[in-house]
């Protein structure tokens, strides 16, 4: 069980304190039994905020989740998760009160998977928007062919969605649905191409001005991580 478990009386004294979060803090059971929990994990700052969060917890058993800095007895700082349980007694007195404390590094790849399957569920969405729009783009070209007042602003939407469609590469890239993309690229092409294409995407009171080294060497990259950079 990764987790710190913390049992403490109503006067805040520590009256036990697991294996797992003995070892993780670096201490003896001596060293905490008896010993006011603030004394021992948190800063005064932290203590207060602590306090305060029970306040609102002394009439209840149910738990309130916070984010604290636990501190180690080589005095290094340990994030954590902090719930806390309020145990009262038949006369509704406060018993003891049990906090249970998770190392925030822990919680840290849950929340990179998720976030990593929502960016690919919006992923997916905009590339279905971007191929309907691409498609009757195509469409409308063939049927204007002839007409050049309307061919410029179909041929700004077929770009745009070029531009989008780096975009949802990268986050296809982000969410681990698609790998990098690494070839040889001219750098300076690549930078002058992409700021001539931002140039679109800005107000007319904007000016990009930009000189780029001719002859660069080429790098091993992803064209579209570098639009994205830029």
């Amino acid at each position: 069980m990764d987790e710190i478990l913390v049992v403490i009386g109503p006067d805040y004294h520590i009256k036990s304190m697991n294996q797992f979060g003995l070892e993780v803090l670096r201490y003896k059971k001596e060293d905490v039994l008896g010993k006011s929990f603030s004394t021992i994990l948190m800063t005064e700052g932290e203590w207060c905020s602590w306090q305060l969060s029970l306040e609102n917890l002394q009439e209840t058993t149910f738990s309130q989740e916070m984010e604290l800095t636990f501190l180690k007895r080589d005095g290094h700082q340990l994030p954590v998760t902090l719930q806390n349980c309020v145990i009262h007694d038949e006369q509704n007195k406060v018993r003891e009160i049990i906090c249970v404390a998770q190392r925030r590094n822990n919680l840290l790849p849950k929340k990179q998977n998720s976030l990593e399957n929502f960016a690919g569920g919006i992923a997916h969405n905009l590339n279905n928007i971007c191929t309907i729009v691409l498609g009757n783009t195509e469409i409308l070209q063939v049927e204007f062919a002839e007409k050049n007042q309307v061919n410029p602003y179909l041929e700004d939407i077929w770009q745009a969605c070029g531009r989008a469609g780096k975009l949802i590469e990268q986050v296809f890239i982000f969410s681990s649905l698609k790998k990098a993309s690494y070839s040889s690229v001219d750098v300076a092409e690549a930078i002058s191409i992409t700021l001539e294409e931002l140039k679109g995407t800005l107000p007319e009171n904007i000016d990009i001005q930009y000189k780029v080294q001719k002859n660069c060497n080429t790098i091993q990259a992803d064209p579209s991580q570098i639009y994205q950079v830029i």
